[in-house]
């Protein structure tokens, strides 16, 4: 993710037993730890409405990330 310069977040509608289901499959995972621990990624979140608890998938183009959330 270090060569990333834009972030995306892009909302994907689940569920809400998916939702559940994924919140309980990614408690303590290295994602949601690595997403608050970069500046960037914590940046482009803290000025949307979601939270690292909402992310569920990191996907890197080049130097365009997108986060997925719920």
């Amino acid at each position: 993710w270090q060569s990333a310069s834009n972030v995306t977040i892009r909302r994907v509608d689940l569920c809400p037993e998916l939702q559940a289901w994924l919140a309980a499959a990614l408690q303590g995972s290295n994602l949601r730890s690595a997403i608050a621990s970069d500046s960037l990624l914590s940046a482009s979140l803290d000025r949307s409405s979601y939270n690292t608890d909402r992310v569920f998938a990191v996907q890197q183009r080049g130097n365009q990330l997108t986060m997925f959330v719920y």
